[in-house]
């Protein structure tokens, strides 16, 4: 986990699929990168994610609340690094804030 602010950022999980799924159903209207994903294109996506542990290309990262005593609550975002290139030392980032959360602040943190 990495600690900033008030969020703390993690590796995604099986567990959050359902909701960057939610995510992707929402806004997939508005973008010609993100299709319509049903249950098994949400596992195979997440499969994908660890083909290269311990060299990634992409990380996709849950941001929660993070508690004054260093507890985490809630998922407010998502943040994404993707295409990383090591040797050169890039790669792309985006952030979305789930929309239960938008409004609070969170996305200018990520």
């Amino acid at each position: 986990m990495f600690d900033y602010k008030s969020l703390s950022l993690r590796k995604v999980e099986r567990r959050d699929l359902e909701l960057v799924r939610g995510l992707k159903d929402e806004s997939w209207f508005a973008t010609h990168t993100v299709a319509i994903v049903n249950n098994e294109d949400q596992e195979r996506w997440f499969d994908s994610l660890d083909k290269n542990i311990g060299n990634p290309r992409n990380l996709m990262l849950i941001a929660m609340e993070l508690h004054d005593r260093g507890n985490t609550g809630y998922s407010v975002g998502v943040f994404k690094i993707r295409s990383i290139e090591w040797v050169n030392r890039t790669a792309d980032v985006a952030w979305d804030v789930f929309k239960a959360h938008r409004g609070k602040g969170h996305g200018k943190v990520l």
